[in-house]
């Protein structure tokens, strides 16, 4: 659909004519679609022989984005990046109610406005609970972050029930009915965004991470699926990282080999993944997608 657009006149070709308006500050027009085409764009509704063109990406200031796994580390980073912008950042913790409390307190003294909420999102009766409870305190949920993950290694031979249990549970069924409650809620209020951060291992699995890398991929899948589900009113995407934050414990030398494994030679940092999120908040034409920001690991031989 060839659009052009400038600040005192656009138009749209819809295949059956162009419309255009030379009012300023115009944000959507309506236009015939033509008979037995779909109708995809947000905001449609079935029978109206209508579609809707946005001309304007969201908008975050003011936006209640609830992001799981908050309180440190990447969820911790993207949620201050997005107080930054603006947004109202629910917190979402498990057992990090001290990091929680400390992280909020980081976002007022700049300026934001949060707010934290605890849950165990191995527990659906929760995760129900969580989104129930951020509607009430904040009126409605505009963005789903799924940042929650538990990583550790898992040898194939000592796998147990309970590891196993533990990692599906948090970083693939709990970003699932997380999605699952919050885009039937985002639905009925017109529309919203869902960010799943997945991981490179989930495209081409760890030696010794199977259940972590299995989770991963089944968020790859996730993302897509219900791209479908939710559209044409919700944008489902999804984020790969690939070396941004190591593991808290790793030595220099073993950060430096990790770098030595991308295209660029060097690790990734949060705000890379930060600005790929303000990037899919902001647009409204992306949806079903994995973004892959590892400096080119995946192209490098022997990387993994």
């Amino acid at each position: 659909m060839p659009l052009n657009n400038n600040s005192s006149q656009w138009t749209v070709d819809s295949g059956q004519g162009t419309v255009s308006s030379k009012q300023k500050n115009i944000r959507e027009a309506t236009f015939p679609v033509p008979k037995g085409q779909a109708k995809v764009t947000q905001g449609f509704s079935p029978g109206s022989g209508e579609a809707t063109a946005h001309l304007k990406p969201m908008e975050l200031k003011g936006k209640n984005v609830l992001i799981t796994g908050s309180a440190t580390r990447l969820g911790k980073y993207i949620a201050l990046a997005l107080a930054g912008e603006g947004a109202h950042i629910i917190l979402h913790y498990h057992t990090s109610k001290e990091k929680a409390h400390h992280t909020l307190k980081e976002i007022k003294s700049a300026g934001g406005t949060g707010a934290m909420f605890k849950a165990d999102l191995r527990k659906v009766v929760q995760i129900q609970s969580l989104i129930s409870k951020v509607i009430d305190d904040c009126g409605q949920l505009d963005v789903l972050i799924n940042s929650a993950s538990v990583f550790f290694s898992t040898p194939i031979s000592s796998i147990t029930e309970r590891d196993w249990d533990t990692i599906i549970g948090t970083n693939l069924r709990g970003a699932f009915f997380c999605s699952q409650y919050a885009g039937v809620h985002m639905t009925e209020k017109g529309g919203g965004k869902i960010i799943n951060i997945s991981d490179i291992g989930g495209i081409v699995p760890w030696k010794n991470y199977a259940p972590y890398c299995i989770a991963k991929a089944g968020i790859i899948a996730m993302t897509k699926a219900m791209a479908k589900e939710f559209a044409p009113s919700i944008t489902v995407n999804a984020i790969a990282p690939g070396n941004i934050l190591p593991p808290d414990t790793s030595s220099q030398d073993e950060i430096n080999q990790l770098a030595s494994k991308t295209l660029l030679k060097r690790m990734g940092q949060p705000k890379d993944i930060a600005e790929c999120i303000k990037y899919l908040l902001k647009t409204d034409f992306v949806t079903g997608s994995i973004f892959v920001i590892d400096g080119g690991q995946l192209l490098a031989p022997l990387s993994l």
